[in-house]
């Protein structure tokens, strides 16, 4: 007698499932839980940025206070990029809240500190650490863009007093018309 070979049995024979591929199934929870992961990346990757940020100011800021203003130009481009990628990273996070918002109700009326309260664990604890960890480093990165302000202005009237101080020693004013006071100089050479 000849044994008879069959194939090996497949897994899904047998069975009636119409379907042999099996599709994931796609839950509101699932949804909010990806939504909510894409937001923490955001918010780790917008405090990164932010520090960078910090740091160039702080450079600038020793830029300003050195009188090297090649350098400081140089600083100033770099931020650029830095600053138009933060705000990429900001309007992701504002689209996914929107998405969010279908999931949880109101929570695009919420400030990030306020997010908390509409979560579930372990959000609650991730979303409070980023947002304070966001937070700081903006709050720095505000103080030191101040600082550089105040120094910028402080040059701008240096000079503006400067260059005022060189025009009435040849006899004009501030406005840039002769002045009838004693000159140093005779103006009808």
């Amino acid at each position: 007698m000849q044994s008879e070979r069959r194939p090996l049995n497949t897994p899904n024979e047998g069975t009636s499932a119409p379907n042999q591929t099996a599709k994931p199934k796609v839950t509101a929870q699932g949804i909010i839980v990806q939504a909510l992961d894409e937001i923490c990346l955001l918010l780790e990757a917008e405090a990164r940025l932010t520090q960078m940020l910090l740091e160039q100011a702080q450079s600038a800021q020793r830029h300003l206070v050195a009188d090297d203003y090649n350098a400081l130009l140089d600083t100033a481009q770099e931020q650029q990029p830095r600053v138009r990628q933060l705000a990429q990273l900001e309007h992701q996070r504002v689209v996914l809240t929107k998405r969010l918002s279908a999931y949880i109700p109101g929570i695009q009326k919420l400030r990030l500190s306020q997010w908390a309260d509409r979560l579930q664990e372990p959000y609650p604890t991730k979303v409070r650490e980023l947002h304070a960890n966001l937070q700081a480093g903006t709050a720095q990165l505000q103080r030191v863009n101040r600082q550089n302000l105040a120094l910028i202005q402080r040059s701008l009237r240096f000079a503006e007093m400067a260059l005022g101080q060189d025009a009435a020693t040849y006899g004009m004013s501030r406005t840039g018309h002769y002045d009838d006071s004693p000159q140093l100089v005779d103006r009808k050479l």
